[in-house]
């Protein structure tokens, strides 16, 4: 689906003390801030409206389908100072819009880090009431987190699995050590929540594509028809087993 980006100009959004007209920095060494999990309702005046209080921002974009123009759900904040960037991403990661939890982190340029898995762990049986903010919690212990997502239904249901991406790569594996085939400690949660917890599994994220190829790669079914209905499944273990 091909994305088109709808964006707020600088000359929206000059800040107090800023001179009129002053030239941002390249765009290369622009601070951005990617924000997503958005409601396809937000529009960019209420991105901007609500992170302008941290500082100077240059322009805020919403990607949208280039048909419908609908919002798909995802965009990027790009501020003056990398100062008030990393403020944003400290202090208002998880914030609710709309309802939801908006996720950010810093966008990455280079597709390598993106698409490599390096550092991404897969979480699987989390309790229903674990958000992207409590499996932050989670996993903060074991160092950096680029990103962490908790993957919900059409209304909004946790799918009780989600994703931790991890800076480093050690920290990755130290963390699926530590916690895999542990019940997970939430704060908040009652005793009669506790006893319904179920072991995590954790595990290093494996892309969809390389995860069939490795099934391809170890195929071992053999589909057979045309079979008389007097055949027993004996029949067919004992005409099979010579090979």
């Amino acid at each position: 689906m091909t994305a088109v980006e709808q964006e707020i100009s600088p000359t929206n959004v000059i800040h107090p003390g800023q001179e009129a007209g002053a030239a941002p920095a390249s765009r290369a060494a622009i601070p951005a801030i990617y924000i997503g999990d958005l409601d396809p309702q937000v529009t960019e005046d209420e991105v901007l409206n609500l992170f302008r209080h941290i500082g100077p921002i240059l322009s805020v974009r919403i990607c949208r389908d280039i048909i419908t123009r609908r919002s798909l759900g995802y965009g990027y904040v790009n501020f003056q100072n990398h100062d008030d960037a990393a403020k944003a991403l400290e202090t208002m990661n998880y914030t609710a819009l709309r309802g939801r939890q908006i996720r950010l982190m810093w966008q990455h340029r280079d597709p390598a880090m993106r698409y490599s898995g390096s550092g991404n762990v897969f979480v699987r049986n989390l309790p229903e009431m674990v958000d992207h903010q409590t499996l932050h919690d989670l996993f903060s212990a074991f160092g950096p987190i680029l990103s962490c997502k908790v993957m919900k239904d059409d209304d909004g249901k946790s799918r009780r699995y989600g994703f931790v991406h991890f800076k480093e790569e050690g920290n990755a594996k130290k963390a699926i050590e530590d916690l895999h085939g542990k019940k997970p400690s939430v704060t908040g949660a009652t005793d009669a929540q506790k006893s319904e917890f179920q072991a995590l599994h954790v595990a290093n994220f494996i892309r969809r594509n390389a995860r069939i190829a490795a099934l391809l790669q170890n195929f071992t079914n053999v589909y057979i028809k045309h079979v008389l209905p007097n055949v027993e499944k004996k029949d067919i273990e004992a005409f099979f087993k010579k090979f």
